[in-house]
């Protein structure tokens, strides 16, 4: 049932568990590709949603690895989450700035940076749970 169905949060809980025990039975086994929850942000949002997500039978992976993920062929009886930073779905414009990702300069200067969310995230997510702060001077 729909979220605003149950009475309160533990039901809620009851119901999902319940649906991960079908999960784990094989009720994505017709699925061809692996079923990938991406959580954008590392706030009360997005850790509220990876909490009830863990409800679920899951395999937390890292977005390097979502394009091999991909190419395994199913069935998968667990569902994927992968937990997505500033430094998976950026990159500063200056091809010369090199390093480790400095998010602080992100932060600062994010009209120095272009999204690459669209590459390196999207093509692989089946559900995307935003949590990620955005204002208009982020790419």
């Amino acid at each position: 049932p729909p979220a605003h169905m149950h009475h309160d949060l533990p039901a809620a809980r009851r119901t999902i568990k319940y649906m991960g025990h079908r999960i784990g039975s094989g009720a994505l086994d017709r699925l061809s590709s692996p079923l990938v929850f991406v959580f954008t942000g590392t706030g009360n949002v997005s850790r509220g949603a990876q909490e009830i997500f863990r409800l679920l039978p899951h395999k937390m992976v890292e977005a390097h690895e979502l394009p091999a993920l991909w190419k395994q062929p199913g069935p998968h009886r667990v569902l994927y989450g992968c937990v997505v930073r500033d430094q998976h779905i950026v990159k500063p414009l200056d091809s010369s700035r090199s390093g480790p990702f400095d998010v602080g300069h992100y932060r600062l200067h994010p009209h120095e940076y272009e999204s690459t969310f669209h590459e390196s995230v999207a093509p692989y997510t089946s559900v995307l749970i935003n949590g990620i702060y955005w204002d208009q001077r982020y790419p």
